[in-house]
């Protein structure tokens, strides 16, 4: 089953949202910031290899 990637979209908006004054705060906010970043990443990777059919390296510096 492929992961739908748009769910961290929905997860950021979530955290983004509900963030509390608590000590958690900070990272409920630093999620709601990185997790569109790679939805986006990965989203656009999908999009170049179903539609265009090129490929993304796999290697970790790939979306730099």
């Amino acid at each position: 089953m492929a992961f739908d990637w748009s769910e961290y979209l929905n997860l950021a908006k979530k955290l983004a949202s509900e963030a509390t004054t608590s000590a958690h705060r900070e990272a409920e906010l630093r999620g709601s910031i990185h997790l569109p970043y790679y939805a986006a990443f990965n989203l656009a990777k999908k999009h170049l290899q179903d539609k265009l059919g090129q490929s993304i390296p796999t290697r970790g510096d790939a979306h730099k």
